[in-house]
């Protein structure tokens, strides 16, 4: 394996070659930038860098990273790090699971209950019962949406304020990533205002505005939210390493299809089902890429808001 270098220019030690693979470090407004990290190493992420002129302490970018930056990487504390590093490497590769996190059956597990309970419980009959009857007894369809999905954002809401970094709640990389961010999010509204009129069902007639301002909301903040975060612990890494695509992302996609699976029994046809659950796969597939670059939910939510507006001003 090739010397990798650091931040100074200098080469990597061989104690340090073959522990990490892609680490490159630089300093961008006061904190320590990495445009490629290694996440298999468990808890811990190691940053070799230069460490000239910073504070007295390193900075950390959260509890769960363990940060090293110093200007000397042959020093102890950067060479305990990294074997530490690679120890907990190999007992990733003997137990399959990252050291500290849960087992990836559990996380799907608690993933596809936490989805079927997304769906089950805005449409729980008691709930809907005691809402109509606080309502003196008369409630329209559009309020009635509009309960469900403010019962979904509730959930929502309370699962990603368990762990709002991890959830996305932040504004994240943008400067760094905005024009890839505008693509993706541009790229499907586009798209949207092209098939949707053109469409010869449109089942989206006499929703109300809760459609494309509650409702997308409640979703980002469940699954590019809570679910993204909870699954790339479970699933750390990219798919392969020529293909840049965090794994939570695609599973997301998949989580974020299945919650409309219940569609199947609505009104709706079963080939526009079958179509709504290639496009909302698709559309969090590409979407998801937008939280992999910022690290925040807030972007997706934008083509998603817009998207269901598209829908049901064409229908």
């Amino acid at each position: 394996m090739a010397p990798i270098s650091t931040a100074t220019g200098g080469a990597m030690p061989c104690w340090l070659r073959g522990t990490l693979l892609e680490v490159r470090s630089g300093r961008t407004g006061g904190v320590i930038h990495t445009s490629s990290v290694v996440t298999s190493f468990g808890t811990t992420e190691v940053y070799i860098g230069d460490w000239n002129g910073w504070p007295a302490s390193p900075p950390r970018g959260s509890v769960r990273h363990a940060l090293v930056a110093t200007s000397d990487v042959r020093s102890s504390h950067a060479r305990h790090a990294v074997r530490s590093a690679a120890t907990q490497q190999r007992t990733m590769q003997h137990s399959g699971d990252p050291p500290g996190r849960p087992s990836r059956a559990t996380c799907l597990a608690l993933a596809l209950v936490v989805t079927v309970a997304a769906r089950a419980v805005p449409d729980w009959p008691y709930l809907q019962v005691a809402y109509v009857r606080s309502q003196g007894g008369s409630v329209a369809g559009q309020s009635m949406d509009l309960f469900a999905n403010l019962v979904l954002l509730v959930m929502a809401a309370l699962l990603c304020l368990s762990a709002p970094l991890r959830s996305g709640l932040r504004i994240g990389a943008i400067r760094e990533h905005w024009r890839g961010v505008l693509i993706v999010c541009g790229g499907p509204i586009v798209l949207a205002a092209i098939v949707y009129p053109n469409l010869t069902e449109r089942p989206f007639a006499g929703a109300g505005a809760s459609m494309y301002t509650v409702s997308p909301l409640a979703q980002e903040l469940l699954f590019a939210g809570f679910l993204y975060g909870h699954l790339e612990r479970a699933f750390p890494g990219h798919l392969h390493a020529r293909l840049r695509l965090r794994k939570a992302v695609p599973l997301t996609a998949v989580f974020f299809a299945i919650w409309h699976l219940p569609n199947f029994g609505s009104d709706m046809s079963a080939g526009f089902v079958a179509f709504q659950l290639i496009y909302t796969g698709l559309g969090a597939l590409v979407g998801g890429l937008a939280r992999q670059w910022t690290g925040s939910m807030i972007y997706g939510l934008v083509p998603h808001c817009v998207n269901n507006w598209i829908a049901v001003v064409c229908s």
